[in-house]
Formats: structure tokens, C-alpha cells, sequence
């Protein structure tokens, strides 16, 4: 069964108990029978069909319903429960539903209550109870929290999640140290294997030991056999024999883990999904009277997808429902594909003898033939497909075969369309599949509505090419469950992220990094990391691999571990000096080091929130790496939409963490690595089906779900039927070679499963022949499997159907078409005049014998990838309008921050700030005030493009505090020369990241002159910044303040840019304009350099600014506000400050923080952690409640619940030395007017509150307020801070008494030394208020 069919509660249900049997109304049964026909026509239903009524109509005894693919079940069974309920048969609240989903479960118990409110408004039945329908496993929790006692099992037992139990098995595999002869497994797969053994010991009721018997048994049967008939001494074994034996040897290693978990579950009295069916079958078999009361209970139970059941349900059912109870069991074994889940389509066709009729006889079987999903060619596809499953195999009982009809046509069913191409590789294959869902995508269906489109992918491992396809298309794609989200881009990015940073020899995921799109690091700053990792590595190993250790450990040497040497995470993390250089010439560029800083620095901030929980890491390291910003960047999607992915990511970490008592990075990632590698992956949950963007997910995902168009890709042989290694499927060894699963002969439904008659063979030779019989059977049995999943994957489409396939993949050698596909092909051949809707498009032949992979010779050249490919001029336009948003958004932050100084800036003589040229080009940047931003890319003439958007070795980009302020008198042109004071001449390209400095003027390849006339030339200015005062203009110009505008009012003839510069080619016009401070319209993705003083935009071009920016929707409104908190937050990062909001109740011990350390008060306040109680703090209170008795006043807490009391006794000697300075001062000889005063009081909206110690009236009539101190006077600078306490005080007790401020004093009285401290201009409420403020607090 799979992870979505399962649908797991995991809150046992608690079922209503029916009311006993003297207190159930009796009901009068209707005069006479009411037909189905009649109560459709009632409810206004349409009119059922006659398989549909004499599967409603039949009598109450057990009976099987064998329903087609999209043949209306659920509609049947509502319409059945309806039926029986209108006739007086049965009950609402006596019939039991159960069925795989809580989302299947749901739906079928709303129509039926539906149904039955319809009937009791036209007044054929009364107000009833609702019918009882749940899923498998919720009833099996239900029946087993009734009656666990009986077992001994705790009632409330916590119920262990798919997680939770990788965890528990994780940890014990991890500190095993039982005999493992023979499995020589990774952990992750020793821990898939002890798991899938141990759900399928549970789902087939078994003990452990008789796997072991088995195993056993076989071994020494292959031992002892002689290689001739006679021969005293056992012969060699054949080698496929001999390794079956060694997979038996692993499968017994493998049977005290499963033990162990066994215990290891009793012990935390925790149970899994299978531990809760199996001991309900047990409880069923072994207490009779359970199944009484169930039987009273539910007159009648339909039980829905019943090829999907396990012999353990079966067995529970058979228990409770047994012996002509009316059990009607809906299922169809052409759509049995979850047999390694423990289903087994052999459940449905044993129903009959399972559950006899009363009489003892085979219980009926009816049908339902009648697809109404399926349009007609996708129906003649579906039963080509479904034939051969109709014949029993050779190893099978014809007996227990069930007859199932093909699928007919629904009345008025369309013709449909269905598709089959043959593609030469693997890349024209999701190009194709890209313009059948781009091209349903965008024609909707006849109604107006959007056609819904998928694609099923027989393995994971085919989902980033379809995926890559669609996204190139600007389509939007849901990647569905959680093997295939592990391959979607960014959280790739997240995953490769946690790996490096919980293990430092993940190079692999490094890389995945360094050569992603937010770093770009090329290929010669690779190869100078790796360069430079092998020198660090080899600095500090000796020779032969050993590592030197200093002269006070005896000499003394340590073996270097083989992982831990040459670790690429290490060398990011302590990069060399500027200027280093290996053995063999590698550098890394100071682009590359920049980008690697940032990357280094990003993962060390990481490790250090390791000790996060799993759930806020994962989003730690999902904001440090962008991934927010990325995704909600992509065109044509919604915000939730865009996030989709990052969101399901989140759960799965949720979940993981929730799932188990320590979820760790590790064991998270080991989970991860097992759902990679788990062709099926994990937990999927449930998938729902929608219309908001095209789903890509494996065909076992598709079960239950429907399209208008569905495209089903990898039809190859080896894939689609899947086959070992890729290889078409001919023979398997099935179980023999799976340590995880349960021998063939100890399964419950055995009697329909290949068996390998090992006992019956006499010499190795016999042994070996009855082996290959078994083999050849294995892969009879598998390919019918894949048959049924070919099935299920076209019975998804409603309309439309693609089937395709590729000759050529990864591997050398080209691949076949699949057998699904070529019997499709012949229909479509053979019945030539029925004309039947199945075309024919691209078939590629087969190539030569020989012929190589023009995927490998293709791949022999590659450009590295631009990260934006085609979406480049996209991205720079909205690129452009997020810069205009920085403008409008933060124009204060502009002037807070103003630009950070440069020094030593590597700029050409036309003021650019540029990469250097090389080989391949010029990579050219524009300094920001956020950092160094790459601008674009010019090649060489003579450049072949391999290295496309690497970047350059000699790249030297500026220091990070560069400002342009020393170029006071220079003109700048457009590739022309640059001229103090004088005039540029035009130059043949373009000028990139030019800057104006004051008083100038800048034309387009013209002259500049300080104050003096633009001259047009032939070339553009790209991306210029001008500065406040300065003037620009095209086409010519007159002299200051005659043709231009320093106020960034529009001339005609000016060429709006968004970057200050001039659009190539402009020749003028009414809508040209110049403008300062980057405000006017540019075509490329630079960004202003941002001056110490922002410059105010002319009323025309922000006016054209607030054209663009005014939100119109909405949405936009949305957006802007989003745009808004981002850039704060990108600010923040960047400049390493978070800032903290001050809580608006502030304590006066926090306001003393204030004053005394902002920045660890952010840190406090960003991260609060509990302090350990402390003797001082124990005294001091101990100190005060002596005073307060001493004044009258009861303690407000008692002594001895202080936190600390129960430490070792305190030294009274020292309390008794607080007393007698006490006695000793003038405080103990004044009466105190108040002691332990609360108070709050309101400063620039923060409450500031605490609690004043004592209170005394002076003669003068003026107060004194006092706090008791028991430590030691502070000094002076401390003390600065600390009066902030008193100041509060004072001004709350003159608002508290509405007296003036100056007649209020205060002072601290240190009992430690008998010294009163009254502190000389304390502040007031003015000097708080600039405290709570002025400066922002940030951590």
C-alpha cells in the first residue's frame, strides 16, 4: 500500500458505541420495496445502470464487487447504504465504512449523509444517525485502544509515526554491536531493511524466528547437497546459488535487530502502523466476544480499494466479520500495485472463500464494467494493457481467479487522444513532453476552465529533466512526494546546505553550492580550491599519511582517517592569502574568494545555530541562503504557490522532528538519503489534484487521481517495465536476494506467489535448475505488477494520454521501447479501419550496432550554465524594478547609511569598475550599497564559449569601502578618453559602470566639459550614475542651465534610463529624458552607486517611477509590503545587524541593560536563557525579607521557595554582616513611609516597571527613595548605568504622588559595606525617553 493509499490517523479515533439493543428504535419497513431507480430519481440523481442496480439491490450477504478503473464505486456505495437504509434494512449508525484515506473516507461518508438528509426532507426516511465510516488503520486503533487491556497493552500507548520509527531503528543499528557477519550494507540501508522486515513480519503475522528457520534451512541445503547423485561429500555450489546463501546469512544477521526494535518498542510503550493491525488480528483470533460486539455493532460493512489490503487486515476482518456477515468488498486486482507494501491482489480473489455466504458457499461477485472517466481511445489503451492480467499464471490457481471484464465506454463518452512517440534521447523526450502540457496549459477546455495536466514518471530519477523542461517554459510545476522534492532545485540547495554543515567531508554537497546560481564559482576557481585543499591537507599530514604530533605526546603518530583528507569544506572554510598560487599555476580569482568568504561565512553561521530544533534550522538555513527570495521571484506564480515546495520541505522537517524523542540533523539527513534511495520514497501523504500548476509525480503516487491530460514518460524497457540494473525484466530472484522481506512460503497470500522448490532438488546441478524455474516465474510475477501500474498510470487521463520513451539515456548502449508501448503500437496497426483516436507522432529507429551516445559525445563540450538561461532579460527587468523599489522604499535608509568608503579601486580609465579582461572576456561590476554586483559579460572575438559565465581568474573586483570621491575633475565619455576638464571623443562600444562626478556633464561618446556643452556621439553611456548637480543629456545640448536640468525634469531629445545612463541608438523624442541619482530608464541590471545625500527625483520621472510602483492591486500591495520586509531584512544580513524590537513592558533592571550594554540586551532579549540560581542572589533575598519584616511589611515570597534553596546552607555569618551595616546606617533609624512599592510608569510608550524597595519622607517634606544592595559598590562607569534604575524610580514615585521631580531623591544603600550612594544628576524623563529612542538595539 502506498504512503498516500495508507492515509494514517495518528489520534486513535474514538467510535461512537451504538446503544444497546433494548434501547435501538425499531423500524417499519415501507410497504414495499423501493427501487434504486425510484430514490435516484428523488434525490435528482442520475439513473443507475444495471450493474450499478444489481449491486444496490442485492441481498444482505457477503459480496464482491469488482470495479473497473474510474467505474463510479463510490457512488455505488453510497447509492447501496442509501438503498438498504430507505428500505428499513438496516440502521445509518449499523453500517461501517472503511477505506485507505481519511480524504476517501470522508467523501464517502458525506454523500451518503447527504443522500440520506435528502430522503428525510422528502419525507421517505426519519432523522437518522450518521453512518460510521473510517479508515483501515483507524479502525484497528479504534478496536485496539477498546480492548488492549486484554493483551496487556496500555490503551494509550503513543503511536509511532514512519519517522519516528527510522529514528528508533537508526539509533539502535548505530550502537549495535551483535554479530553482522555478512552485511556489508551502508547504516541507512541496514535500517531500511530491519524496517521493511519488521512491518512485514507484522503485516503477515509472523514470529521472527521462523524467517530465521527458513533462512537456516536454506543454507544448509546448499551445504549438504552433493554435486553428482551419490556422492558422500557436499559439492561446490553454483554462484548464483552460493550468493543466495550469503543473502541468507545477511537475512539472519538481520533477525536480532528486528528483535531488539521489537523490545525497544514494549519498552517505550510506543507502537508503529503495523504493530496496531497485527495486534488487532490477534485480539480478534484470540477473544471471541470482540468480535461479537463488532458484529451487533455493524449490520452491514463495505470495505473499499480491497486489493489494497494486507493479510493482516484480512485476517482482522475475517475475525470480526466472518461466516455470512453481509461484507461487501469493492476492488479491482488490475489496480493491485502496492504488494511492497504487504497488498496483495490475490486478497481480492480468495474474498470468496474468506468470506463464505451463511450457507457455506462462495460468497456472489458482481461488476462494474462502466468507466465513466475514460474517454474511447484511452479505453482501448487500458484494456490492451489489462489483457494478459486476465489469464492465471502457470504458477496459480485457477480457482481462485477472479473474471474481471474489460472497461466499456460510458453514454456519450468523446473519442479522446492518445499520443505514442519515440524519441532519439532523453532531452527530446521532455521537450516533447513540455509542448503537450505547455499547449494544454494554455487552451482551456470547452467551459472556459483550465485543463488540469500531469506527468507520471515511473522513477524518481527522471523527474529533474521534466521538470527542467517545464520550468524552461515558464510553466508552473508541483513536484509530489517526498523522493521526488529531494530533486527540486531549491531544496536541493537547502539539503546540500545541512549536509556541509553537519559534516565537513560532504564535498559532494559542497559542490552543489560553489557551482549552484548564488555562488557561480567557475571552473579555474575550482580547480585552485581543489588545488589549494590538497596543499592544506598535505601542510598539516606527515608523510605515509600519518599526522605529526607535537614532541610532548612521546612521538606519537596518528592515522590520517581516508574521508577526512583533502576535505574541499575545509579549504572554503580557511581560504589562502590574497595572492596564493599552486603548484601548478592555480589561483583563485579575488571574485571567486569574495563569493567563497560569503559562503564560508554563511556556513559557519549556521553551524552555529546547530543547536536550534531541526524545524527552525531548516528555516534558519533557508533565509540565509535566499531560498525565500529565489522561489518568490519566479515569474507567473502566487506567493503560496512560488513557496510550495520550501513549505512541504518545512513539514517533512516538522514531522521528522515530532515523529521521534531525538531528531537530530543526522538522523534527519539518514532519513533523507533513505528516502532518496528508496526508489518509492517515504511518507507522501496525501496528494490532492489541482488546477494551479502541472504536477509531476511516480505513477504509485497517481493511484485514485484523474486529469484532463496525463503524460506518462520512460516507456522503455528496463524502466517502464523496470528491470535489474536498468536491463529489460526476464528473470528475478525476488525474495532470495531482498534481506528486507519476508520469504515467499511464510506469507499469507503464498498460495498466489512463485515458490523455489530448493527441498526437492538432490544434487547442485538440480538445485541450480530449480532456481532458475523460480527465476524465470519471479519475472512473470513482476512484469504483471509493472503491467498493473501501466494500467493505473493510463486510467488517469479523462481526455488525453502521451505515452513516450527515448533510445537513448545514460548508459552506452541503446535502449528498447517498451512492451506497454509496442502493444499499443500493434493495436493501432491491427485495427487500422476502426479508427480509433491513437496516433503515431515522432518514432525515431533503432540505431546500428555499435552506435555511440550522442549524449555523450554532446556532453563532451558543456558551457557553464548561465543560471538564468533564457529568462535572463526577465529577471534583469524585474531586477531593474526591485532597484526602483529600493528608491522609493528606503530613501531614509539611503541617508542613514550613505556609501560605505573604497579604497585602492581597480577601475579603468573611463571609470568603470571592471574584471579584467582575459581569454574569454570582460566580466564588468558595479559597486552598491550592496556589495559588488555583476553587471554583464562582453567576449572576445575570438572566445569559444565553454567557460559562459565563469568567472575570471583575474577578476579583481573592488574593495568593499571604495568610494569615487578623488575623481573631482574628470569627464567621462563612451569609450573615448577621459580628460580633466576637457572633452571625450566618441569611442566604438559602449561604456559599462561609468560615474559622473560634480559639475559634470555627460553626452553619449561626446565631449564633457565641467558647466560646458553635451555633443551626441556614436556611442551609448551603459549603465551611468550621476551625482547631485550634474546634468545629462543625448542629441545634443546646450550649456548649464540652457538645454539640461539639474532637477531631473524631461527634454526632449534625453534617453530615459533606470540607471542615469542613455539607451543605445536614442535619436530623441518627446518621451526622452535625463535624470540624476540613476532615475531615469536603463535596458541593463546595474544599480547606482548611492551618495551621501539622496537626490530628489523631477516631478516626470517620478512620476514614470510611480507608474511602475504604484501597486493597482491587491496583490501588488502585497508584493510591495513583501519587497519591503525583504530588503530590511537583506539590509540587516548584510550589514550583520538584526534588529531587535524592545518588548513594550521593560523591567528597570532591563532599562539598567540599556544604558550599561545594548548589544547584550539584544542578545537577551533576541534569546532569552534561564540563569542558574545563585547563593549571592539567595542572600540578597534573604537580605530584603529581613528588612521588609523589620518594617512591617510581609515578605512577598517566602525564603524557602527562592530558586537555589535547596543548595548547601548559606553562610549566615555574611547575612549577619548585611544586618549590622544595616543597624549601623541612618536608614535603620527612619521610619520608611512605604516598602516594596510596584510600579509602572509610561516612558515613549514602553512601560517601565519594578519595585522600590523603601520609601522615606524627609523633614524638608521632600522624598527619598532607596534600593538595598547586598553586593559591592560598583565603579564609576558602572554606576552611570545603574543609577538608570534609580532615575526610574523617582519619576515613577512623583507621578505615582503627582509631586515635583526635584523633590524626589534616591540613593542605593550597599549593606556589604554600610555606604550610601546617592548618585548626582540623575536622569529625567527627557534623558529616558532619548534612552528608549535613539538608537536601535541590534544584536
Amino acid at each position: 500500500m502506498s504512503d498516500e493509499q495508507l492515509g494514517f490517523d495518528f489520534d486513535i479515533p474514538v467510535l461512537e458505541s451504538p446503544p444497546p439493543a433494548s434501547q435501538r428504535r425499531t423500524r417499519t419497513p415501507p410497504a414495499r420495496t423501493i427501487s434504486a431507480s425510484e430514490i435516484a430519481r428523488v434525490l435528482e440523481r442520475p439513473e443507475p445502470t444495471p450493474e450499478q442496480v444489481a449491486v444496490i439491490e442485492a441481498p444482505l450477504e457477503p459480496m464482491l464487487v469488482v470495479a473497473g478503473a474510474g467505474s463510479g464505486k463510490t457512488e455505488t456505495m453510497a447509492a447501496r447504504v442509501v438503498w438498504l437504509v430507505a428500505n428499513g434494512m438496516v440502521e445509518p449508525d449499523e453500517v461501517l465504512g472503511l477505506t485507505f484515506t481519511r480524504k476517501a473516507a470522508g467523501e464517502l461518508a458525506e454523500r451518503i449523509r447527504a443522500r440520506l438528509r435528502a430522503l428525510h426532507r422528502k419525507g421517505l426516511t426519519p432523522e437518522s444517525r450518521p453512518v460510521t465510516v473510517s479508515t483501515y488503520h483507524a479502525y484497528a486503533a479504534a478496536v485496539l485502544g477498546d480492548h488492549a487491556l486484554r493483551l496487556g497493552i496500555e490503551p494509550g500507548a503513543r503511536l509511532l509515526g514512519e519517522a519516528g520509527s527510522w529514528q528508533l531503528v537508526d539509533e539502535l543499528v548505530e550502537r549495535w554491536d551483535g554479530d553482522m557477519t555478512g552485511v556489508e550494507l551502508t547504516r541507512s540501508t541496514v535500517v531500511d531493511a530491519v524496517l521493511a522486515l519488521a512491518g512485514e513480519i507484522a503485516e503477515h503475522l509472523l514470529d521472527p524466528g521462523r524467517i530465521d528457520a527458513v533462512a537456516e534451512s536454506i543454507v544448509e541445503r546448499i551445504g549438504e547437497l552433493p554435486k553428482n547423485p551419490g556422492d558422500p561429500l557436499p559439492g561446490k555450489p553454483k554462484a548464483d546459488v552460493k550468493a543466495i546463501g550469503q543473502r541468507m546469512q545477511a537475512r539472519r544477521a538481520l533477525i536480532p535487530l528486528v528483535d531488539a526494535y521489537q523490545r525497544r518498542k514494549r519498552e517505550q510503550e510506543v507502537l508503529d502502523f503495523g504493530d496496531q493491525v497485527a495486534l488487532a488480528a490477534q485480539l480478534a483470533s484470540t477473544v471471541p466476544d470482540v468480535g461479537e460486539v463488532e458484529r451487533q455493532r455493524f449490520r452491514v460493512v463495505l470495505l473499499d480499494e480491497y486489493q489494497d489490503t494486507s493479510h493482516a487486515q484480512v485476517v482482522l476482518l475475517q475475525e470480526l466479520f466472518g461466516g455470512g456477515h453481509p461484507v461487501i468488498a469493492v476492488g479491482d486486482p488490475h489496480q493491485s500495485i502496492y504488494a511492497w507494501r504487504g497488498a496483495s491482489a490475490g486478497n481480492l480473489q480468495r474474498f470468496g472463500l474468506d468470506f463464505p455466504a451463511a450457507d457455506g458457499g462462495r460468497a456472489a461477485t458482481r461488476h462494474l464494467s462502466t468507466s465513466w472517466r475514460n474517454d474511447l481511445a484511452i479505453l482501448a489503451v487500458a484494456n490492451q494493457l489489462a489483457d494478459p492480467l486476465r489469464r492465471t499464471p502457470i504458477w496459480g490457481d485457477p480457482d481462485l481467479t477472479v473474471d474481471v471484464q474489460p472497461l466499456t465506454a460510458r453514454p456519450g463518452a468523446g473519442p479522446g487522444r492518445v499520443r505514442l512517440e519515440w524519441h532519439g534521447t532523453l532531452e527530446e523526450e521532455a521537450k516533447a513532453i513540455a509542448d503537450i502540457a505547455q499547449y494544454a496549459w494554455l487552451h482551456p477546455k470547452a467551459d472556459g476552465t483550465r485543463q488540469s495536466v500531469a506527468v507520471l514518471c515511473r522513477a524518481r530519477a527522471q523527474f529533474p529533466l521534466i521538470e527542467a523542461a517545464l520550468r524552461g517554459r515558464d510553466l508552473p510545476v508541483e513536484v509530489i512526494g517526498l523522493g521526488g522534492l529531494l530533486h527540486v532545485p531549491e531544496i536541493a540547495d537547502l539539503r546540500a546546505a545541512l549536509e556541509v554543515v553537519h559534516d565537513p567531508t560532504r564535498g559532494d554537497a559542497l559542490m552543489r553550492l560553489l557551482t549552484g546560481p548564488a555562488w557561480r564559482i567557475g571552473p579555474r576557481d575550482l580547480d585552485g580550491l581543489g588545488a589549494w585543499s590538497r596543499e592544506l591537507a598535505a601542510s598539516w599530514r606527515g608523510e605515509n599519511g600519518r599526522l605529526d604530533v607535537p614532541a610532548g605526546l612521546n612521538g606519537v603518530t596518528l592515522q590520517v582517517d581516508v574521508v577526512d583528507d583533502q576535505s574541499i569544506v575545509d579549504a572554503v572554510d580557511a581560504l589562502p592569502e590574497p595572492g596564493w598560487e599552486g603548484a601548478q599555476g592555480q589561483q583563485i580569482s579575488a571574485e571567486g574568494r569574495r563569493r567563497l568568504e560569503r559562503l564560508a561565512g554563511l556556513l559557519r553561521g549556521l553551524r552555529s545555530r546547530l543547536a536550534l530544533p531541526l524545524p527552525d534550522l531548516v528555516l534558519e538555513a533557508e533565509r540565509a541562503l535566499l531560498l525565500d527570495v529565489e522561489v518568490a521571484a519566479q515569474p507567473n506564480r502566487s506567493p503560496a504557490a512560488a513557496r510550495a515546495h520550501l513549505d512541504a520541505f518545512a513539514d517533512v522537517a516538522a514531522q521528522f522532528a515530532d515523529g521521534g524523542d531525538r531528531p537530530t540533523l543526522g538522523t534527519f539527513l539518514g532519513w533523507l538519503t533513505a528516502a532518496e534511495d528508496r526508489e518509492r520514497g517515504l511518507d507522501t501523504g496525501v496528494v490532492e489534484q489541482h488546477e494551479d500548476a502541472i504536477q509531476l509525480l511516480t505513477v504509485h503516487g497517481s493511484k485514485g487521481l484523474e486529469w484532463d491530460v496525463v503524460a506518462v514518460c520512460g516507456m522503455v524497457e528496463g524502466t517502464f517495465p523496470a528491470g535489474p540494473s536498468g536491463n529489460a525484466p526476464k528473470r528475478s530472484k525476488g525474495w532470495l536476494t531482498d534481506i528486507g522481506a519476508v520469504p515467499f512460503p511464510l506469507r499469507g497470500d503464498a498460495a498466489g506467489l512463485p515458490q523455489w522448490n530448493y527441498q526437492a532438488a538432490t544434487t547442485q546441478d538440480e538445485l541450480e535448475i530449480e532456481l532458475k524455474h523460480f527465476m524465470d516465474h519471479c519475472g512473470e510475477h513482476e512484469v504483471a505488477e509493472e503491467r498493473r501500474l501501466a494500467y493505473v498510470a493510463a486510467t488517469r487521463a479523462k481526455d488525453s494520454l502521451l505515452l513516450t520513451g527515448a533510445v537513448w539515456g545514460d548508459g552506452k548502449k541503446p535502449r528498447e521501447p517498451s512492451r506497454f508501448l509496442v502493444e499499443i503500437r500493434e493495436l493501432l496497426q491491427q485495427n487500422q479501419n476502426a479508427e480509433l483516436p491513437i496516433a503515431i507522432g515522432l518514432w525515431s529507429d533503432q540505431p546500428d550496432e555499435g552506435a555511440e551516445n550522442p549524449r555523450e559525445i554532446e556532453g563532451r563540450m558543456a558551457i557553464w550554465p548561465d543560471p538564468l538561461e533564457g529568462r535572463r532579460e526577465t529577471v534583469e527587468d524585474g531586477a531593474e524594478l526591485v532597484r526602483l523599489a529600493i528608491e522609493a522604499l528606503t530613501g531614509e535608509r539611503r541617508a542613514t547609511y550613505g556609501t560605505s568608503r573604497m579604497a585602492d579601486a581597480h577601475h579603468d580609465d573611463r571609470g568603470a569598475v571592471e574584471a579584467g579582461a582575459s581569454e574569454s572576456g570582460t566580466t564588468v561590476t558595479r559597486a552598491t550599497e550592496f556589495g559588488v554586483t555583476e553587471l554583464g559579460w562582453a567576449p572576445a572575438e575570438e572566445w569559444s564559449p565553454l567557460d559562459s559565465w565563469a568567472p575570471d581568474d583575474e577578476f579583481e573586483p573592488p574593495p568593499d569601502d571604495f568610494v569615487p570621491i578623488d575623481a573631482q575633475d574628470d569627464a567621462v565619455g563612451t569609450g573615448g578618453g577621459v580628460q580633466s576638464g576637457g572633452e571625450v571623443q566618441a569611442g566604438d562600444g559602449p561604456l559599462v559602470g561609468d560615474v559622473v562626478w560634480s559639475g559634470h556633464e555627460v553626452g553619449t561618446g561626446g565631449g564633457v566639459q565641467p558647466g560646458g556643452e553635451v555633443r551626441a556621439g556614436d556611442a551609448p553611456l551603459v549603465g551611468d550614475v550621476v551625482w547631485p548637480g550634474h546634468e545629462v543629456g543625448t542629441g545634443g545640448g546646450g550649456p548649464a542651465g540652457q538645454g539640461t536640468q539639474t532637477d531631473d525634469d524631461a527634454r526632449a531629445g534625453g534617453g530615459g534610463r533606470r540607471d542615469g545612463g542613455v539607451r543605445s541608438g536614442d535619436q530623441g523624442g518627446a518621451d526622452r529624458a535625463t535624470a540624476t541619482g540613476g532615475s531615469s530608464w536603463a535596458d541593463d541590471n546595474s544599480g547606482p552607486l548611492i551618495s551621501d545625500e539622496p537626490i530628489a527625483p523631477g516631478p516626470r520621472i517620478a512620476a514614470r517611477r510611480a507608474s511602475v510602483l504604484e501597486p493597482r492591486t491587491t496583490e501588488e500591495a502585497d508584493w510591495a509590503r513583501e519587497v519591503e520586509v525583504l530588503l530590511a531584512e537583506r539590509d540587516a544580513q548584510a550589514s550583520g545587524e538584526l534588529t531587535v524590537r524592545l518588548p513594550t513592558h521593560l523591567s528597570a533592571s532591563r532599562a539598567v541593560a540599556l544604558a550599561a550594554d545594548r548589544q547584550a540586551l539584544a542578545e537577551r532579549l533576541r534569546r532569552p536563557m534561564p540563569q542558574q540560581p545563585s547563593p549571592h542572589a539567595r542572600r540578597g533575598s534573604a537580605f530584603h525579607a529581613w528588612l521588609e519584616r523589620r518594617f512591617g511589611s510581609a515578605a512577598l515570597v517566602d525564603i524557602d521557595d527562592l530558586p537555589g534553596a535547596g543548595d548547601a546552607d548559606l553562610d549566615d555569618a555574611k547575612l549577619e554582616t548585611l544586618q549590622a551595616n544595616f543597624l549601623a546606617s541612618e536608614w535603620a533609624d527612619r521610619t520608611a513611609e512605604a516598602v516594596e512599592v510596584n510600579i509602572e510608569t509610561p516612558v515613549a510608550g514602553v512601560v517601565l516597571r519594578g519595585r522600590i524597595d523603601a520609601v522615606f519622607r524627609r523633614p524638608d517634606g521632600g522624598w527619598d527613595v532607596v534600593d538595598w544592595k547586598t553586593g559591592r559598590p560598583p565603579g564609576h562607569e558602572q554606576m552611570r548605568a545603574l543609577s538608570v534604575q534609580l532615575a526610574v524610580y523617582r519619576l515613577a514615585w512623583s507621578k505615582l504622588h503627582r509631586v515635583p521631580l526635584d523633590q524626589v531623591s534616591a540613593a542605593f544603600f550597599y549593606a556589604s559595606t554600610g555606604r550610601t550612594v546617592r548618585p548626582v544628576d540623575l536622569w529625567d524623563e527627557t534623558a529616558l525617553e532619548e534612552l528608549l529612542t535613539t538608537i536601535a538595539v541590534s544584536p
